[in-house]
C-alpha cells in the first residue's frame, strides 16, 4: 500500500516539476562546493613547486581555491570551507600567514604542532570565517594581536595555546578581537604575553573590541603597562565561563589593572580570579589588581572567586561596579568593590584557599581550593 502511494505522488508531482521548469525556461542547479582536505607536509615556509605542501602553500591554497604547484605533494586546490591538517612539527615563520577564506587550521595538538612567528610579525591575521585548533601559537611581535589578529568574521580557537607574543608598543599581545568580529575560545591557554600603551587597554592577554567568548581557558602570566590578562573595550562583549585568570600583571607607576579590566558588557560564571597584581594608584585609570569594571560598565559576576589579587597602592581584589544580579561569588577584600545591595549569596572577607596554579585534571592549569575552603 505504502509502495503504490509512493508511486502515485511521483506520477503527480513530475508533471507539474516539469511544467514549472518548463516555464522558468533553462534552468542550472548548483550545487555547494566540497571542501578539500589539504595536508601539510614540511614545516618549511616556502612558497615553491618543490612537492611539499607547507602551511603558507595550504592557507593560499585555501584563500585562492588554487593548487600550489604542479607537482606531486603540493596543496590541492581548495573549495569551500577547507581543512588544512598539520601534523607534529614546529614550523618557523618568515612573516604573518593571512587567512582570508573559510578554512580550519588543525594541528595534532598543542604539545606537538607549533606555529613561531620567529619575532618577524604577528602570527595569524584573520579575516573569515575559520578554526584554529590543537596547536601552539607563539612568537609574534606586531600588535595588536601578535599572535592572533581577528578583523571580521566568526572565529573558533580550541585545544591550542597562544604563548610568549607582543611588543612593546600596543594592546593584545596574544589576542586581539576587532569591532564586528566574534570570537570563541575553548580549552585554551593564554599565557605569558605582553602589551602595552594606553590604546586598547594596552593588554598583554587579550584586547576585545568585539564579542568574545572564553570558556574553560586559561588566561595568565602576561603582562603590560595597563592590563596585564583582559582589557573589554566600551563596545565589546565578553563572556568568560569556567575560566581561570592567574598571575597577570599591570604595572604601570599609577595605572594598572592586572586581571581584566572592563569598560563593556561583561558576564563571569564560576570564574577565578586570583594572584593577579595591578601596580596602579590612580582611581580615574585602571586601578584593581584583580577585576576593574569602569563607571559605565556593565559587569556580571556569578559563582566566581576574586581572591589574594594585589593592587599595589590601590584595591586588591576588586573595583567598580558590580550588576545587582551578581549572584554566589567569593570576595575577599571588597575595598573599592561596589556589591550589589543584596550580598546574602556572597562569601566576603575569607580566603578561599587556593593551591597552586597546576594541572588538576582539566583542559588548562587551575588553582583546587583546599577541602577546607569556605
Amino acid at each position: 500500500m505504502l509502495k503504490s502511494k509512493s508511486l502515485r505522488l511521483r506520477e503527480f508531482f513530475a508533471p507539474t516539476l516539469s511544467l514549472g521548469l518548463s516555464a522558468l525556461g533553462s534552468v542550472t542547479l548548483a550545487w555547494p562546493a566540497q571542501a578539500a582536505m589539504i595536508p601539510v607536509l614540511t614545516n618549511s615556509d616556502i612558497v615553491a613547486d618543490d612537492g611539499a605542501c607547507s602551511l603558507r602553500e595550504a592557507i593560499e591554497a585555501a584563500n585562492t581555491d588554487t593548487a600550489s604547484g604542479a607537482s606531486p605533494g603540493e596543496c590541492p586546490a581548495g573549495s569551500g570551507r577547507d581543512t588544512i591538517t598539520v601534523p607534529a612539527m614546529v614550523i618557523t615563520l618568515q612573516g604573518r600567514l593571512e587567512i582570508e577564506s573559510p578554512m580550519d587550521v588543525i594541528g595534532s595538538g598543542a604539545g606537538s604542532t607549533v606555529v613561531d612567528g620567529d619575532g618577524r610579525d604577528k602570527v595569524f591575521l584573520v579575516s573569515a570565517n575559520a578554526s584554529l585548533r590543537a596547536l601552539t601559537i607563539r612568537g609574534g611581535t606586531v600588535l595588536p594581536g601578535a599572535g592572533v589578529a581577528v578583523s571580521a568574521g566568526t572565529v573558533e580557537i580550541a585545544n591550542a595555546r597562544i604563548t610568549d607574543n607582543g611588543a612593546p608598543f600596543g594592546a593584545g599581545g596574544g589576542l586581539f578581537v576587532a569591532s564586528g568580529a566574534t570570537v570563541t575560545v575553548r580549552s585554551t591557554t593564554i599565557d605569558d604575553n605582553e602589551g602595552a600603551g594606553a590604546g586598547g587597554g594596552g593588554a598583554g592577554g587579550i584586547a576585545n573590541q568585539g564579542t568574545l567568548f572564553v570558556h574553560e581557558s586559561l588566561i595568565a602570566n602576561s603582562r603590560s603597562n595597563r592590563t596585564g590578562g583582559v582589557w573589554n573595550s566600551p563596545s565589546a562583549i565578553l563572556n568568560l565561563r569556567n575560566t581561570t585568570l592567574s598571575g597577570n600583571e599591570g604595572n604601570s607607576p599609577d595605572a594598572g589593572t592586572g586581571g581584566l579590566s572592563n569598560q563593556g558588557f561583561a558576564f563571569l560564571n564560576n570564574v577565578t580570579i586570583t594572584g593577579n597584581l595591578g601596580r596602579g594608584n590612580n582611581p580615574a585609570s585602571f586601578l584593581g589588581g584583580g577585576l576593574r569594571s569602569g563607571a559605565a560598565a556593565t559587569t556580571v559576576v556569578k559563582n566566581s572567586i576574586i581572591a589574594n589579587n594585589d593592587g599595589r597602592g590601590g584595591p586588591n581584589d576588586c573595583f567598580g561596579p558590580l550588576t545587582s544580579d551578581s549572584r554566589y561569588n567569593l570576595i575577599e577584600d571588597t575595598v573599592g568593590c561596589g556589591l550589589p545591595a543584596a550580598t546574602g549569596t556572597f562569601v566576603l572577607g575569607q580566603d578561599p584557599q587556593l593551591g597552586p596554579l597546576t594541572d588538576n585534571g582539566g583542559p588548562t592549569d587551575t588553582h583546587l581550593p583546599a577541602s577546607t575552603s569556605p
